[in-house]
C-alpha cells in the first residue's frame, strides 16, 4: 500500500508545498489559476451561511484557502480520507464510489 504524508503545510497564504508528478514543490498560492479555485458557498445544516472558504486541486494536492490569507495543502489521497471522516463527523452518510 502506498503511503503519502504531506510536509508541514501551515502557511500564511504566501506559498504552499504541492505534490506534482510525485515530487513536492513549493508554489505561491497566487500562482494557482483562478479557474481552478472553487468557492465553498452554501448553508450548513444548522442554517449558517458560508461564503468565504476556497479550495483548489493542484497537481496531486488539495489547497484550502481562507479569506484571512491562510492556506493549507495536503495530498489528494489525504484530502479524500479527511473529507469522508470530516463529513461523517457532522452526521452525514458517505458512500465511496466504486473503484475504476
Amino acid at each position: 500500500m502506498k503511503s503519502i504524508t504531506s510536509p508541514d503545510t501551515r502557511r500564511n497564504g504566501r506559498s504552499v508545498p504541492v505534490l506534482v508528478d510525485g515530487l513536492f514543490q513549493t508554489i505561491p498560492v497566487g500562482a494557482i489559476p483562478k479557474s481552478q479555485v472553487n468557492h465553498a458557498h452554501g448553508v450548513t445544516r444548522d442554517g449558517i451561511q458560508v461564503n468565504s472558504a476556497k479550495w483548489a486541486k493542484y497537481g496531486d494536492s488539495v489547497v484550502l484557502m481562507s479569506e484571512s490569507g491562510h492556506a493549507l495543502s495536503i495530498t489528494a489521497p489525504e484530502a479524500e480520507i479527511l473529507a469522508v471522516q470530516l463529513t461523517q463527523s457532522f452526521g452525514y452518510d458517505v458512500t465511496a464510489p466504486k473503484s475504476a
